[in-house]
């Protein structure tokens, strides 16, 4: 791959360039949109603008970076923009494969079959997280039904992990943020080949990711890929469809992202829909804030980023339902990066009384949170399937959230909730405003919201399923 630009300066790029030395791949160029880093250097590597590429002839360019948009335009501007072919324009993932496919990685096996088993991905710190908590209620879920040579790929000893998986859990953890590192591709390899043959299912595109893709193209008759894919953004699609020759069957959170992975080339025969059961109680015993001199309860409960949670148009809803002069209280359930300045904005705008921080609370909590809520808020702009909407719409809290893809499969708007522009803080502000003022809406709404849940939450029926496609893949 001669003439090779590397688009976006961020981790991903530094990520390439130290392994592109490694294998004597020479990179022709950095190239970076904001203007504000040009000149910059990275790795010997000055940043420039990507108006050089309209002077290359024959090179490739690799988007290292990754995208939280729905569809990220600057694939189409290369092409239209800068006279990149289609065929050399590559993600991240794509020349990560490359560089690790001229290392020797996998070694020879002599085969001793044993019996097939099924390994679940959660080699990063299970936290408190909605993909967390369903990875592991899925996990323990199939053990409980007596599914057989099932593990969890974990760091052992964490904390909220249900009493009993402790015997199902395979000691491997590499934390945080994917760094690529070839030490941990081969950790991951080792592992995989220890544990042949098997089926796989990851929950996002990490180095053991990787190391099952490797392992495959020597193997592969040995091992099997499932992918549960959880985000709906452009990134999420082409770190996934990097490995799309390696995936045997894909899972998809909603409907919505189930379109995109077609549109974008995967057979509908490879994928199918599932919605998470989320926790609930029987019996609902709550009430509503039905007396307009009381405040309208609103909740939110995730992770405080701006990144796809978009926390910084949730501070701006706080100032506009101040304008609105809403009679409200807003409590926020969640930690994050975000925590600080969440907590710097409110005493700024001297609206502590109104505004409630609570940290991140467990999640066998979250049920009592919910309770307490009239409206639930979700300021997002990229939602694959938020559990966390679920969670509230299953104990009536009317959800007020933004169009985001995985929402269309739970939220009608006007009817069991309120769906409004990304980014859109006014239009949620008045959604609220309407729902303050229209009390007996609440109770309507959040009675329609939790029956919406409740034919979806059928935990047996999930696992089941799992079941059914885990057997197809043996």
């Amino acid at each position: 791959m001669d003439n090779l630009f590397l688009y976006g300066s961020g981790k991903r790029c530094q990520i390439l360039l130290n392994l592109l030395d490694e294998v004597e791949m020479k990179v022709s160029g950095v190239v970076d949109s904001d203007s504000t880093k040009w000149g910059k250097i990275i790795e010997n590597y000055e940043i420039c603008s990507p108006d050089i590429l309209k002077n290359v002839k024959n090179g490739y360019v690799c988007v290292t970076f990754y995208s939280s948009l729905v569809e990220e335009p600057i694939w189409n501007r290369l092409r239209e923009d800068y006279n990149i072919p289609g065929d050399r324009i590559v993600s991240f993932h794509d020349l990560l494969i490359r560089i690790f496919a001229r290392k020797d990685m996998v070694d020879d096996l002599k085969m001793s079959k044993g019996q097939w088993k099924t390994l679940f991905d959660g080699s990063w710190e299970l936290e408190l997280g909605g993909v967390e908590a369903w990875l592991k209620d899925v996990v323990w879920g199939l053990v409980e039904c007596g599914y057989k040579e099932l593990y969890l790929v974990t760091k052992k000893n964490q904390m909220n992990m249900p009493i009993g998986i402790k015997d199902y859990i395979i000691d491997f953890c590499l934390y945080n943020t994917p760094k690529f590192m070839e030490k941990h591709i081969r950790e991951g390899v080792r592992l995989i080949l220890h544990e042949l043959p098997c089926t796989i299912v990851f929950s996002r595109v990490d180095e053991l990711m990787l190391a099952a893709y490797l392992v495959k193209q020597k193997y592969p008759n040995e091992i099997k890929i499932v992918m549960v894919d959880h985000g709906s953004c452009d990134g999420m699609y082409r770190d996934i469809l990097s490995y799309q020759s390696g995936i045997d069957y894909y899972m998809c959170v909603s409907s919505g992202i189930k379109e995109e992975l077609v549109k974008r080339g995967v057979s509908s025969r490879q994928v199918t829909v599932m919605t998470c059961p989320v926790q609930y109680d029987i019996s609902l015993e709550r009430t509503y804030s039905l007396d307009m001199n009381s405040p309208v309860q609103i909740g939110y409960a995730g992770r405080l980023e701006i990144f796809e949670k978009r926390i910084d148009i949730l501070m701006e809803v706080l100032i506009k339902l101040e304008e609105k002069k809403v009679n409200y209280h807003f409590s926020i359930a969640g930690d994050g990066t975000q925590y600080a300045a969440v907590e710097d904005y409110v005493r700024e705008k001297n609206i502590c009384e109104r505004v409630s921080l609570l940290g991140r609370i467990n999640h066998d909590r979250i049920c009592e949170f919910w309770k307490k809520q009239d409206i639930a808020v979700n300021t997002s702009d990229n939602e694959g399937r938020p559990l966390s909407n679920m969670e509230a719409m299953i104990n009536g809290a009317v959800p007020v959230v933004t169009r985001t893809i995985g929402i269309l499969d739970d939220v009608v708007d006007g009817r069991n909730g309120y769906i409004v522009p990304i980014e859109d803080a006014e239009a949620m502000a008045d959604r609220i405003l309407y729902l303050a003022m229209n009390r007996t809406l609440i109770r309507e709404f959040g009675m329609r919201a939790r029956q919406e849940m409740l034919c979806k939450s059928d935990r047996k029926k999930h696992i089941e399923m799992w079941k059914s496609v885990l057997t197809m893949m043996r």
